[in-house]
């Protein structure tokens, strides 16, 4: 390690086994405010930050690529994926918590304390004694005072915003990431996975925050100032007075202003109204997929009817997702490097497809318990129709989330998500079902393997000067060609039927 980046050091014991020493931290700063120092200067120039900081007792935020993280992944390359989960859901939690607990009642604080001060509020109650000088006073006093005092508001909500923010993120990673680890991981890797994680959530929540919360905090004061003068001006004289001569010109100037930026605002409005519909009703699609896959199936009978209602939502959602990526919502905005919106969206789609390969797995149950194999062939071939259908459905829903695909972190984001799908499809824990279950999951893990091979590869080509998505597919066919087939293990030698299924239907298409 160079003394200009003070990380602690990492000693490799053996090759499983990456630990970090103590006897270095002295040396590190470990409050929030000396780690967030230089962001909290650059959104708020002049304000001093507060002295207070957070304890941690993580070193300072370093670059993704740090050898921790490359070292850790390179053993335990599935964790890489869990690390993506927690960042981005803990970062919307999080960027969702500071704009309502925050931002928005400092704004709403700021807009009541200005109104007051200006006398604005008096007049309103009481127009009949209100003289028309003074209810312009009023009103110029109001807007003059707002106007000195946002930006300064502005930036003390950022501060407080991102301290906030590193305090919980900190607090929700050390909770989140441990539950995600197999019970008998080593101590060392655990605190490995959540130092890494708390790392990329710090560089997100610094990216995000100071921008988000200084616009959502002019929009809430924007709004809150055009309703308060509404509000007041029916049957008051502060929001519609005679103005003297000596301010007509003033006046005409304010109003070609104003009603020239209100077909702006009414389409920015009626925007944002169409994009929280779609966000409300890819919320709520997910939530009836969340509550369907969630449900415990006693027989087929009960089954059959939680996945065809299964198969529903998830048309239903994938509907609603392909309007958010047509309508441009996952992608970045030039105002916010890391979007909110399209970060609580990622959330949803993540929601959804654990959601679908739990039900995959429990569905593989309940035929074993159930006895499928036992049943009629008719009984057995509705059954099978069903679980297909709802694979197709899950596929689709995989489609269009490969559309996130087009920054860099987006590309990561998708890649880290359908490796996690394939290892799940390619689970060797099928095994352990009877033989015609076993030949279900095979089929059924082939449609999912042969699509995504498919989609990627037509995104790749589509991609233009944009990071190329692409998948390590060799982590599922090593033993294809490698090893003879008689020495293969039943989990590669489920996977080799699996590729076999994926090559006869691509030979049957052509």
């Amino acid at each position: 390690m160079t003394t200009g980046h003070p990380v602690t050091p990492i000693r490799k014991l053996r090759p499983l086994q990456v630990v970090i020493e103590d006897g270095h931290g002295g040396d590190n700063f470990s409050s929030f405010a000396v780690k967030h120092e230089d962001v909290v200067r650059a959104a708020s120039p002049g304000m001093k930050s507060p002295a207070t900081g957070f304890p941690s007792s993580f070193p300072p935020v370093q670059e993704e690529n740090d050898e921790l993280s490359e070292a850790v992944f390179k053993l335990h390359p599935k964790l890489k994926a869990v690390v993506e989960f927690v960042v981005g859901s803990v970062t919307t939690d999080i960027c969702e918590h500071v704009m309502t607990h925050v931002v928005t009642p400092r704004a709403d604080e700021l807009i009541d304390h200005c109104a007051s001060e200006s006398g604005l509020l008096s007049m309103g109650r009481s127009p009949a004694v209100v003289g028309d000088e003074a209810a312009l006073a009023a009103r110029a006093s109001f807007q003059m005072m707002l106007t000195s005092k946002t930006r300064h508001e502005a930036n003390s909500a950022v501060v407080a915003s991102l301290q906030e923010a590193l305090r919980l993120g900190e607090e929700r990673v050390s909770t989140a990431v441990p539950p995600f680890l197999p019970p008998s991981s080593h101590p060392t890797l655990t605190n490995s996975i959540v130092f890494v994680a708390l790392q990329r959530t710090r560089g997100a929540l610094k990216t995000l925050v100071p921008k988000s919360c200084q616009t959502e905090f002019v929009k809430r004061v924007a709004f809150r100032n055009k309703s308060l003068l509404k509000d007041l001006g029916a049957g008051s004289k502060v929001a519609a007075v005679p103005l003297p001569s000596s301010a007509a010109g003033a006046a005409t100037s304010e109003r070609s202003l104003g009603q020239a930026a209100v077909p702006a605002n009414n389409q920015e409005d009626a925007q944002r109204r169409e994009e929280d519909q779609r966000y409300r009703e890819v919320r709520r699609c997910s939530g009836e997929i969340f509550k369907n896959a969630s449900s415990k199936c006693p027989n087929l009978v009960t089954w059959e009817h939680q996945a065809t209602s299964l198969s529903r939502c998830l048309a239903e959602f994938t509907s609603s997702l392909n309007e958010c990526v047509e309508s441009g919502d996952v992608t970045r905005s030039a105002t916010s490097p890391l979007r909110s919106e399209a970060l609580v969206l990622w959330d949803i789609v993540w929601r959804a497809v654990t959601s679908c390969l739990k039900f995959w797995a429990s569905s593989l149950d309940v035929f074993t318990a159930c006895e499928l194999i036992s049943m009629k062939e008719a009984r057995v071939q509705a059954d099978e129709k069903i679980f297909l259908e709802f694979v197709a459905s899950f596929t689709s829903v995989l489609n269009v989330a490969v559309c996130f695909n087009g920054e860099a972190s987006a590309v990561s984001r998708v890649q880290s998500m359908l490796t996690f799908v394939l290892d799940r499809v390619m689970d060797p824990a099928i095994l352990e079902h009877p033989e015609l279950v076993k030949q279900l999951a095979i089929q059924a893990s082939s449609q999912v393997v042969a699509d995504l091979r498919a989609v990627v590869s037509s995104t790749s080509r589509e991609n233009g000067n944009q990071r190329r998505l692409e998948l390590d597919w060799d982590r599922w066919t090593q033993s294809r060609n490698s090893v003879p087939k008689t020495a293969l293990s039943p989990e590669a030698q489920f996977r080799l039927d699996v590729w076999d299924a994926v090559a006869s239907a691509a030979t049957t298409a052509a």
